[in-house]
């Protein structure tokens, strides 16, 4: 997290919204909710030349907004508006449904879905619901983005389920969502007395993230 809190002390638009949100000085950040370990998962994992970037899912996220500040090209996208309507030059928000898009063939070098594609579908946000909705989101991805391009996709992973919330997956079911792209990396994480440590996939098997999600897989796919 040190490229965040180095954000923090010099760049007055992320400083600004990191006090908006109640986030102050080094100790701001919420280690106990999942973003704490996907967030500094995916930082970890953009190449430092990523091109344009889409991050689904955006809103009420400060992750696209912390990419522009480094000086990436940043699309938000989420079925609700971006909030944080910074004056960034680099940093375009767009209203729309990740099922369809307007955006041409191979438009992206990186596509970010910081626990979002479980949801897709379920209605929870406004959108459409399907039954399909992830796997659609997933083909639309692959449409979008450029061969070789890059998709950090997190979501909850273990005991598999279905909620008016969100879905958890599993190994088989991920691999066959994936099934077009080649996994170049996986990482799990498991909630453990209020923190997150990494496990192996085995020991998220049974993982019990219907109410609240305990376990957290972290997939970097590339098309």
């Amino acid at each position: 997290m040190s490229q965040l809190l180095r954000l923090y002390e010099r760049n007055k638009y992320f400083r600004a919204l990191a006090q908006k949100l109640g986030l102050r000085g080094a100790g701001y950040t919420d280690i106990s909710s999942e973003r704490f370990i996907e967030y500094s998962w995916s930082f970890t994992n953009l190449d430092e030349k990523t091109g344009r970037i889409l991050d689904v899912g955006s809103t009420g996220s400060y992750f696209p907004l912390a990419l522009a500040c480094l000086g990436c090209e940043v699309y938000t996208f989420d079925v609700r508006p971006y909030e944080y309507s910074f004056p960034l030059p680099n940093l375009k928000n767009i209203t729309g449904d990740i099922r369809n898009t307007k955006f041409p063939n191979d438009f992206f070098k990186t596509v970010t879905a910081i626990s979002t594609i479980e949801h897709v579908g379920l209605g929870r946000y406004g959108d459409p619901k399907d039954r399909e909705g992830d796997k659609r989101a997933i083909k639309e991805i692959e449409r979008i983005l450029m061969r070789n391009g890059k998709l950090l996709l997190t979501v909850p992973y273990g005991r598999t389920t279905v909620t008016q919330l969100h879905r958890v997956y599993n190994a088989s079911q991920l691999q066959s969502m994936l099934k077009n792209f080649k996994i170049e990396s996986e990482d799990y994480f498991v909630k453990k007395t209020g923190y997150w440590v990494r496990v192996s996939k085995k020991e998220l098997t049974d993982a019990d993230s219907e109410k609240n999600v305990k376990g957290i897989a972290c997939i970097k796919a590339i098309k």
